[in-house]
């Protein structure tokens, strides 16, 4: 079993056994799951400000921006780390259609979840403890990308270690073609041709036709 791929081997022998249709690992789920969240909570406040009122008379003025947002100093990082979460999506569903062992640029599917994880997760954590003014703060779309980035983090290195194995979902699994059985057929016994199994006698043959 290589560092890289959790998945176990075929089970030797004949008989139906099931067949995995899609092997997917609990650092694929992470990976996929942590993707999503770093591509859906992009659109949720990232960044949050509160200015209070001219002379302290009214309400403060509140405002949030995205990590779309254009305003402000967050791109293009924020854009480069959601697409990190789109990349590691397709990574965590590569098993599906790729060998873990097929290289692409030189790398392998797990050590490129790696890289990109990372590479979103320190970006975000940099985000997050970064100073910020009295006004400005780190939002909850913003936290909750950074855990989508741990998430996937921990999945990638999951899969590169090859520990966490499969999930135990059947509904991925379909029972695989029973194997042709290997012990010797015995020959079909032949009887007369004027005599039937049990001692009784053939019936006439049919009167031929008019």
């Amino acid at each position: 079993m290589q560092p890289s791929d959790p998945t176990p081997p075929p089970a030797p022998g004949g008989g139906a056994r099931p067949a995995l249709d899609w092997p997917l690992t609990l650092g694929d789920a992470l990976l996929i799951g942590g993707g999503a969240l770093i591509f859906l909570f992009s659109f949720a406040p990232f960044i949050s400000s509160s200015t209070p009122s001219v002379f302290g008379r009214g309400d403060s003025y509140d405002d949030w921006w995205n990590a779309w947002s254009l305003q402000l100093f967050m791109v293009p990082l924020t854009l480069f780390v959601v697409a990190a979460g789109l990349l590691l999506i397709g990574l965590g569903l590569s098993r599906k259609f790729w060998s873990p062992d097929r290289e692409v640029l030189g790398f392998k599917p797990g050590q490129l979840a790696v890289g990109i994880a990372l590479f979103a997760f320190l970006v975000m954590l940099g985000y997050a403890l970064s100073r910020k003014t009295v006004y400005i703060s780190f939002s909850w779309g913003g936290a909750f990308m950074l855990i989508g980035a741990l998430a996937a983090a921990v999945g990638a290195f999951l899969n590169h270690f090859g520990v966490g194995g499969l999930l135990p979902l059947p509904n991925l699994r379909k029972p695989a073609a029973p194997a042709a059985p290997t012990y010797p057929v015995a020959p079909t016994q032949a009887f007369p041709a004027d005599q039937y199994p049990g001692g009784q006698a053939a019936p006439p043959p049919p009167p031929p036709q008019q």
